[in-house]
């Protein structure tokens, strides 16, 4: 099973593990590339259901592990969710405008200069905790 070690995490568990597979995370992409790219890889690999990307930014020198030199001068949204899927075909990923207009509702709308990468394993190990909270 693909998420079997996060299923295993007391704190996180399968009904945890459920509901992030529901979710719905939004990335305005463009402003820390290193950050999102990371981002975007832990909320792949930990299965999240679907990842809406936003913006209008070129790579320049990718200087992560989830870009590649091939990504030079294409836009970062479409890298990212190329690479996305890559890591993990069971989700959604997918890009949506150029990070100018008013974003749909989503359960979370990240923006990883803000956040930074790391917080993404804080919040979904939150949702372990407050199973119940929604």
């Amino acid at each position: 099973m693909r998420y079997a070690r996060q299923i295993a995490v007391e704190q996180f568990g399968e009904s945890a593990q459920e509901k992030a597979a529901g979710l719905t995370y939004r990335l305005a992409t463009g402003h820390n590339p290193e950050a999102e790219a990371t981002l975007v890889s832990y909320l792949a690999g930990a299965g999240v259901g679907t990842i809406r990307l936003t913006g209008d930014a070129i790579v320049e020198t990718p200087t992560v592990h989830l870009l590649s030199s091939s990504d030079a001068g294409h836009d970062l949204a479409d890298s990212l969710v190329k690479r996305a899927l890559q890591l993990n075909g069971n989700i959604s990923v997918s890009k949506e405008g150029t990070g100018g207009e008013i974003l749909p509702k989503s359960d979370t709308v990240f923006a990883a200069l803000l956040l930074g990468a790391t917080r993404a394993q804080e919040i979904l190990l939150t949702l372990g905790e407050n199973q119940d909270a929604r």
